[in-house]
């Protein structure tokens, strides 16, 4: 069981990030689909790049339930803040399955994610540190930082699709042209 004076925040937490990691997933599932039909050019995301992260998002999950498990919480449980998150995610999934969006339009709602999402990670790895978690923790950071080079990755696919519809040629200021490596 968790330690701490108000445990039932730690796992409602961990039941956010338990439901945005689920809806990641078909996040990128739906982004390959969208990237099927488009047209990349060479700077763009792959179907390999997708597939990555995608696996990544799964991965995430799999940790989840794992915590979910470990702490004595049922993963299966919806909390208030996985419901919450359920329903913030639902129109970002909207609009990337949506057949009339382009790939940039798309990409646009994915940053809308993974800005979120490294954002949660920090705050759940925090909330793990403070209630002494800190083998969740140290795991929390390590999807921090995948979730953090996810962002990058899709900064600079964004940017790039961008720049290329305005006929723009040139580095972004704030964001590298080439993909971040992905472990």
């Amino acid at each position: 069981a968790v330690k701490g004076e108000k445990p039932t925040v730690f796992l409602d937490q961990l039941g956010e990030r338990l439901a945005f990691e689920r809806q990641g997933v078909r996040l990128y599932e739906a982004l390959m689909s969208k990237l099927n039909a488009a047209s990349v050019q060479h700077l763009g995301p792959t179907r390999g790049d997708l597939e990555r992260i995608r696996d990544q998002e799964l991965e995430h999950f799999a940790l989840l339930e794992d915590a979910f498990e470990r702490l004595g919480g049922d993963p299966t449980a919806m909390t208030p803040s996985a419901d919450v998150m359920s329903v913030a995610t639902s129109g970002v999934l909207a609009v990337v399955s949506d057949t009339r969006t382009t790939l940039t339009e798309a990409l646009k709602a994915v940053l809308i994610a993974e800005l979120t999402d490294v954002d949660g990670w920090a705050l759940l790895r925090d909330l793990a540190a403070k209630f002494g978690e800190d083998e969740l923790a140290t795991e929390f950071q390590r999807a921090e930082r995948e979730e953090e080079q996810h962002l990058v990755l899709v900064r600079g696919w964004l940017a790039h699709a961008v720049e290329g519809q305005a006929g723009v040629d040139g580095e972004p200021v704030s964001q590298p042209r080439t993909s971040a490596p992905l472990p």
